[in-house]
């Protein structure tokens, strides 16, 4: 069982009276990055932290930012900003971390971090 199984959704609003800085968004296959677009495409989670073992997947180069992939054992992805970057590379084993795992909003974009096991 994912952690999205036992997470509160949250209902969006077009009056901008939803803190974005507290809700993270997710398409059917996994996180998205950027909230951008329309959000009936999504279903959108509170923040939490939760237990994950991620795998490594490919880097990504955006107009002004790089971003890690990484997909979890449910095959669920996720995005990494570069700042975040450093602590998984110094605890990874193999491009593999298991541990625990919160969401960081940044500018219009969001991202997972790893905060230790």
């Amino acid at each position: 069982m994912s952690w999205m199984d036992k997470a509160e959704t949250v209902e969006v609003s077009n009056d901008l009276t939803t803190d974005m800085r507290r809700i993270v968004p997710f398409h059917s296959t996994g996180m998205s990055g950027w909230q951008g677009y329309s959000s009936d495409e999504y279903i959108w989670y509170k923040f939490q932290t939760f237990e994950a073992n991620m795998r490594f997947c490919h880097v990504t180069k955006g107009w002004s930012s790089v971003k890690f992939h990484f997909k979890d054992e449910d095959g669920i992805e996720y995005e990494m900003f570069m700042k975040n970057a450093p602590e998984f590379i110094n605890n990874a084993t193999r491009g593999c971390l298991e541990g625990r795992w919160g969401f960081v909003k940044r500018g219009a974009n969001y991202g997972v971090q790893y905060l230790g096991e």
